[in-house]
């Protein structure tokens, strides 16, 4: 017999987005969008669990979820006392949410891809050039007046 775990109450699923990277903030700045994000949340939460959840009571429409198990960290504390104490912090999941583009953003993503990425192209550097003389001899002079260390033939 399989027993299976009943649902959670949505309402109460600790859910907690983790810090963004500097790349992220720059594209939900850039086009109020995020495709993927990452949670923190219990072990127990299941992926169907999170999908739920964050279309149910945010409404925003999940594509598809990864998830990995943490184990808690491993801490040293000191009593008053002076004596030595060993604890672990809570085992805790990370869940990777990727977002389906909303359906009213679909439409104007299509025609806004080749603006940006025009705009893209526009804005990146010109490779750097070669100075003006590139093309002349070099030469070097030895102080040593014989031979560069080469063969001596």
């Amino acid at each position: 017999m399989v027993w299976r775990r009943l649902p959670a109450v949505l309402g109460n699923l600790p859910l907690r987005l983790l810090p963004l990277s500097e790349a992220q903030l720059a594209a939900v700045r850039a086009s109020g969008w995020l495709r993927e994000a990452a949670f923190r949340t219990t072990p127990r939460t299941s992926k169907a669990e999170i999908k739920a959840f964050l279309e149910a009571v945010h409404g925003m429409p999940v594509e598809r979820v990864h998830t990995i198990n943490y184990l808690g960290a491993k801490k040293r504390g000191i009593l008053p006392a002076g004596k030595p104490f060993f604890y672990r912090e809570s085992d805790w999941k990370k869940a990777y949410v990727i977002f389906r583009l909303p359906t009213a953003a679909a439409a104007a993503a299509t025609t806004l891809l080749p603006a940006s990425a025009a705009a893209a192209a526009a804005a990146s550097p010109a490779p750097p050039q070669a100075p003006a003389d590139a093309g002349a001899p070099v030469r070097r002079s030895s102080s040593s007046g014989g031979s560069s260390g080469g063969s001596g033939v």
